[in-house]
Formats: C-alpha cells, sequence, structure tokens
C-alpha cells in the first residue's frame, strides 16, 4: 500500500505534468504512464492529497487524465483521491476513519463501502467526539511539530531559511486555533466541502 500526504498540484492547462510534490523532487503524471513505472504489486495507493483526482482529457483521447489514473495505469489496483483542495484536518480524520472501516475486527469492508461510511461518520460527527477522540492525538503532534520548526527557525543561518520555518510556525498555530474552533461546532464536519471529495478508483 501507498499513502500520500504530500502536496500536489493539477495542471488542467497540461495534464501530463500534474504532479506529487515530494521532498526530493516530483512524480508527474507523464512519469506514471511511462513504462519505466509499473508497479504491478501495489493493491491500494492513498492519495489524500489536493486534486489527484482532478484532471480533463487530451485532444486525442477520451479518457480523464489525473494522477489517480496514472497510479492505475503503473499497476495499482485501487486509488483513493481527491477533486478539490481538501481541508487538512478533516481529512487527516477522514483517512483514521477509511482505514479503520477497511481493516475492521468484524469482518473488513470493501473499498468503496470503506469510503462512502467514513464520509457518513465524518458528515455526523459532532463537536464533541472531535475534541474527545481526535483532538489529544491531533494537538500532541501539532505540538510536536511546532517545537520543531521553532527549533529549526532559531538555528537557521539564513534570512530565507527562518522566514519559512517562521511561517511554518505560523501555520501550525493557525490549525491549533482552528482545532478548538471546530470543536465548539455542532457538526463541524457536515457541509460537503469536507468529506464529499473523497473518490475510489479502481477494484473494489
Amino acid at each position: 500500500m501507498l499513502l500520500s500526504c504530500h502536496h500536489a498540484q493539477s495542471r488542467l492547462d497540461n495534464p501530463l505534468e500534474s504532479k506529487l510534490e515530494l521532498a526530493d523532487g516530483a512524480i508527474t503524471l507523464g512519469e506514471l504512464l511511462s513504462p519505466a513505472w509499473r508497479l504491478p504489486q501495489l493493491a491500494d495507493v492513498f492519495l489524500s492529497c489536493c486534486e489527484t483526482g482532478l484532471g480533463r482529457s487530451l485532444d486525442h483521447t477520451d479518457d480523464v487524465l489525473t494522477l489517480a489514473t496514472g497510479f492505475l495505469c503503473a499497476g495499482a489496483r485501487s486509488v483513493i483521491s481527491t477533486l478539490w483542495s481538501v481541508d487538512d484536518l478533516a481529512t487527516a480524520i477522514f483517512s483514521i476513519l477509511y482505514h479503520q472501516n477497511r481493516h475492521q475486527r468484524h469482518g473488513n469492508m470493501n473499498r468503496p463501502q470503506a469510503l462512502q461510511q467514513a464520509q457518513q461518520t465524518l458528515r455526523v460527527m459532532t463537536g464533541s467526539i472531535l475534541d474527545q477522540t481526535y483532538r489529544p492525538k491531533l494537538e500532541a503532534m501539532l505540538n510536536l511539530n511546532y517545537d520543531e520548526a521553532e527549533n529549526k527557525c532559531r538555528q537557521a543561518t539564513t534570512k530565507q531559511e527562518r522566514k519559512y520555518w517562521a511561517g511554518v510556525t505560523i501555520r501550525i498555530g493557525d490549525t491549533l486555533d482552528m482545532i478548538e474552533y471546530l470543536c465548539a461546532q455542532p457538526y463541524p464536519f457536515e457541509h460537503p466541502i469536507y468529506w464529499a471529495g473523497f473518490v475510489c478508483h479502481g477494484l473494489r
């Protein structure tokens, strides 16, 4: 299984240049479609990045070209992808719910069932459940990341590097504030923008 939480960019003007941005480079859709990329043993791909299921067809084909279809062409049996720029917090919780459904104690759900159930659970999740079940772990992880970013900011040797890590600490602080806000809402993820963008391709 491949779980990707990198940044992604969908290029509707040039679909073959759509890409997953990695720490040390990028993987483009054009590369995934090339003979060099063949992954016959890959059962599941979970692309929690933004717009990995968004694309368009070229003049000489009826197929919609997306990063998701690129992985299917490379040999993956199933791909979960996204249709728009998904919310980070909602996606993190959706990912947990999906994988719990796929590997639950009393029988695994197939991929479309697991996706649909995760969407439904996220949609009706209350702020109190978010607060009690997910907030402690999310905040613990974010606080660790905040401390690491703050240390790197202090150790930075260039103005550009300091600016980057300072921006990271600000974004983490904003996320912590957002968690607090969402926990106070009756149904923080009821709007379709939080859950409707996840789609399943390939085998069940």
